[in-house]
């Protein structure tokens, strides 16, 4: 299990878009790995534990800022 601080948290946390129905996140992936980095694969990780097969692979990347498969592959969907 990751350690996460929780100031790293709190900041992990302005980036949700709670006023969307396409996205979680107010930024793509590529933002959100630099700023939010293990906040935001730790949170991936979990709610693709949790999908449980309601989204596919694709619209849970989609969903979640463009994630690309194959970081989802290697670092969310086998973690």
């Amino acid at each position: 299990m990751v350690d996460i601080k929780k100031p790293a948290w709190d900041n992990f946390m302005t980036s949700f878009d709670f006023e969307s129905n396409e996205t979680n996140f107010k930024y793509n992936f590529k933002v959100m790995t630099k700023r939010f980095g293990q906040c935001y694969i730790e949170w991936c990780k979990a709610m693709w534990k949790a999908n449980g097969g309601v989204q596919t692979e694709e619209e849970f990347c989609n969903m979640n800022g463009g994630i690309p498969m194959g970081f989802f592959m290697s670092k969310v969907k086998d973690a």
